[in-house]
């Protein structure tokens, strides 16, 4: 009886750190908007990531993250986890040719107002920032 209660609660352990460790991969939140990634420089202030908030909701890494095959999002998560992809946007879409032919700046917008302008994909999305100065710090 008592190998049985071990073995259920090694198999609980598992698969709470199987579902737990995800969230506790990336920082709780990130800065983007470092001036030398964007040509010409920003216009508005940096925009203060909230991966916490976006996780609450129950959004998961492919929600922003991404690698498309045949216009189909094919990332695994794990991949992010295990460094085998590319985390941060700039590694598709910096540089000279930037991947889909989206520049940073561009696709970062794309992904951002997608679910938050209007009438976004995601019904969980109720509110969240509309206008720029809603993602954007104000520059002093």
């Amino acid at each position: 009886m008592r190998a049985t209660h071990i073995i259920i609660a090694a198999l609980a352990a598992a698969l709470l750190c199987a579902f737990a460790l995800p969230g506790f991969a990336q920082p709780d939140s990130v800065t983007i908007g470092n001036p030398a990634d964007f040509p010409g420089g920003l216009k508005r202030g940096p925009v203060k990531f909230n991966h916490d908030a976006h996780v609450s909701l129950g959004l998961d890494c492919t929600a922003c993250h991404h690698r498309y095959e045949n216009g189909k999002n094919v990332l695994d998560p794990s991949e992010l986890l295990d460094g085998t992809t590319p985390g941060t946007c700039d590694s598709c879409h910096g540089g000279d040719k930037p991947a889909g032919g989206l520049g940073l700046q561009a696709a970062f917008h794309k992904e951002c107002i997608g679910c938050h302008a209007g009438h976004g994909p995601d019904p969980k999305i109720k509110g969240g920032p509309r206008a720029c100065a809603g993602c954007h710090e104000v520059q002093k």
